[in-house]
């Protein structure tokens, strides 16, 4: 037994550094600047402007205006969509968006290559674009593979199809892949649910500007349940790790709409920004061989008001919606990145509501202003956040996605309130349940902003 024990210590040794070091490879990957795109001067989208102002004296106007004290990175990717960090957002809801390296109590430690979907710049060429990686803990290969053409006159148009047959999970947008595989491989704490999905997607993109892109899709999909394959970590013990709950297997046919505004988070103005996305899936049709009949309706609106040098406002608000006889995922909130103080996951429904604002106050010693430093211990800032939450619990028979919302009542929404401390990529929090602000606060150690 004692030398089962030191063999154990000593694996725990050798992963340790080997996995730390993928996972941060993998990060500075994603960090690193993209290509540069052909519509960066293209300004906002009325010939008046671009007639007043040149395209490269608009654009480096514009460039003084995006101001990373506002789009703060963390260890994943700055850019991010309705379904969370993404380096190509806008574009996640086509190929599910893995890291190369990661973990979980699923897959284990997942090892692989990606290639990634085509720069808007790269004209006329079909290009293959996927990713493959072995899951140690399912001893399976997770993969996805498709190609892809920009063309039209103007480079706006993408047209492409791919195939995949991977672990997937619908809780990105709640933290970045890498965040959470440090946290399941250091204590145990996996914030994500998973399921197997495969099947296959067609679809195209028109991108209107620089600032809107439009998606329309066919997809058919195979889900199937998938249950925790390891309970390694290193200092969390096996108490920590979370079975992975069931989903409602089957197969499900749908048309998808996607719209996608400031997908860079750029400021419009010196002090503002804005951008929003909206997803629309339709699958309740008669005539589709589908186990499941529904359709699902999600929106995000992320907005940043620039108070002075050394503080901001930002906001996000996000709703979604499910409607339909056969519903296999509803909506949940409750934990990391929705409401902070509240049991994760512990408030589900077909109709959700969820605000988050956060006032960040600056305190630059000496430096200009924030850059995109990882860790900097002298570049620190402090926020105050509220989270405000609500879901329809109630079964709502009714194909109407804004039925049930009228059973709002603001004497029902969960609010919590807590302070963070953030230095550069690293963030500490303390929430609170607003309706026991005197009770334990929640502790949060984050690696990425919220929203």
């Amino acid at each position: 037994m004692e030398f089962k024990s030191r063999i154990l210590m000593l694996y725990k040794l050798l992963l340790t550094p080997i996995v730390c070091l993928l996972l941060v490879a993998t990060a500075v990957a994603q960090t690193s600047d993209d290509e540069k795109d052909p519509f960066d001067d293209d300004p906002f989208f009325t010939k008046p402007i671009q007639e007043i102002l040149s395209p490269a004296r608009f654009s480096d106007n514009l460039k003084k205006q995006r101001d990373r004290v506002l789009l703060h990175g963390g260890i994943d990717t700055r850019k991010r969509d309705l379904y969370g960090y993404s380096n190509y957002p806008g574009l996640s809801t086509l190929l599910p968006n893995l890291q190369s390296v990661r973990f979980n109590r699923v897959d284990g430690l997942t090892i692989g290559v990606r290639m990634d979907q085509l720069n808007w710049s790269e004209y006329r060429e079909v290009r293959p674009y996927g990713f493959a990686d072995y899951a140690f803990a399912r001893n399976r290969i997770n993969f996805g593979f498709g190609l892809e053409r920009v063309f039209g006159s103007k480079k706006r148009f993408k047209l492409g199809a791919e195939y995949h047959n991977t672990t997937d999970s619908d809780d990105q947008w709640r933290l970045g892949f890498t965040e959470n595989s440090l946290f399941s491989f250091f204590s145990g704490y996996d914030f994500m649910d998973y399921y197997n999905r495969r099947g296959v997607n067609a679809y195209i993109v028109y991108r209107q500007s620089a600032w809107i892109d439009h998606t329309i899709s066919f997809r058919v999909d195979e889900y199937d349940s998938l249950g925790a394959n390891t309970s390694f970590n290193l200092f969390g013990g096996r108490s920590h790790v979370r079975p992975n709950p069931g989903i409602s297997e089957g197969r499900y046919q749908s048309f998808v709409y996607a719209l996608n505004y400031n997908q860079d988070d750029f400021m419009q103005l010196r002090n503002f920004s804005l951008a929003g996305d909206l997803f629309v899936q339709l699958g309740d049709f008669d005539n589709f061989a589908t186990d499941y009949r529904h359709n699902r309706y999600e929106a995000e609106l992320r907005s940043v008001v620039k108070i002075d040098r050394l503080s901001a406002l930002k906001a996000r608000f996000r709703a979604g919606s499910v409607t339909g006889d056969e519903i296999p995922r509803s909506f949940a909130l409750g934990g990391v990145g929705t409401l902070r103080a509240h049991p994760f996951k512990s408030i589900t429904g077909e109709r959700m509501l969820l605000s988050n604002v956060e006032l960040m106050m600056g305190n630059w010693q000496g430096h200009q202003r924030w850059d995109n430093d990882w860790i900097h211990l002298k570049r620190i800032y402090y926020s105050l956040f509220a989270d405000f939450g609500w879901v329809n619990s109630n079964e709502i028979n009714s194909k109407n996605p804004v039925s049930g919302f009228g059973s709002f009542r603001f004497g029902d929404v969960k609010t919590d309130v807590g302070v963070s401390v953030n230095f550069s990529v690293i963030r500490f929090e303390l929430a609170w349940q607003a309706a026991d602000i005197l009770g334990t606060p929640v502790f949060w150690v984050r690696l990425n902003p919220v929203f």
